[in-house]
């Protein structure tokens, strides 16, 4: 976490014209996530929310800042930064310095581009990316894919946590009438990465969760998911068609 050189604390302002850069990741920003989720977690805000932590250009700044980005529907707002400011000045030192938005719809669409939420109990209403699998009897199908979050582990890109919707039906990996409708991804090619997905289609391997990510947490262990199937993930619903257009010609 860097210091931007400003007066110690936190500032709220409408969210001016800024550069979303990418999502601000590390040890010590995980534990800033994690303790910011229980704080709001216990003070009852946690329902129709998401939130992000990012590293934002400001015009005519040389350097990038740090910022936490919320959505929310409005209620408890100041609450929310109240828990979060708590939470910030018990971590970080008197000269380092955190801005606090709230978005809208068309801000949080040009951030979730390059970043991917660390809290995300409502999901947002437009699709990030629409995945088709490699497995025959699934390629009539596209599925629609919520970032929920990025998560550490062996792969050295990471992975990122993603509601889909329709769900895999659970019978077919052996969970009886219990359906999987949220998902591991992590890229499929030594090289490239889903953080954030610059290259379209991008190559996945998919993997369902085998325990309860409580939220806060952002590792993954080897024994926290099991393979599924290979996929291929498109920026719009119509890259799935044109896919399997070329797939018939071939």
């Amino acid at each position: 976490m860097k210091s931007s050189g400003r007066t110690r604390g936190i500032e709220t302002w409408p969210l001016p014209h800024v550069r979303f850069v990418a999502e601000q990741v590390g040890g010590l920003e995980d534990e800033l996530k994690s303790a910011t989720v229980q704080r709001w977690l216990e003070g009852g805000n946690g329902r129709d929310l998401r939130a992000y932590l990012a590293q934002v250009a400001y015009p005519g700044d040389k350097e990038t800042s740090i910022a936490l980005c919320i959505a929310s529907d409005g209620h408890g707002d100041k609450q929310l930064i109240e828990e979060a400011a708590a939470v910030f000045r018990g971590m970080f030192r008197q000269n380092q310095h955190l801005d606090i938005f709230f978005l809208n719809q068309r801000q949080e669409g040009r951030l979730r581009r390059v970043c991917c939420p660390f809290f995300s109990p409502a999901r947002f209403v437009i699709p990030d990316f629409w995945m088709v699998t490699s497995d025959g009897y699934l390629l009539d199908e596209a599925r629609a894919c919520y970032k929920e979050r990025r998560l550490t582990g062996d792969h050295s890109d990471g992975y990122m946590l993603c509601e889909i919707d329709p769900p895999f039906i659970g019978q077919r990996y052996g969970l009886g009438g219990s359906d999987i409708n949220r998902v591991v991804m992590a890229s499929r090619h030594q090289g490239s990465t889903l953080f954030p997905i610059d290259e379209w289609p991008a190559y996945v391997h998919v993997a369902r969760l085998t325990v309860d990510l409580a939220e806060g947490e952002f590792s993954l262990s080897r024994d926290d998911c099991r393979s599924m199937i290979w996929a291929e993930v498109y920026k719009n619903q119509r890259g799935p068609l044109r896919g399997r257009r070329r797939r018939w010609e071939s």
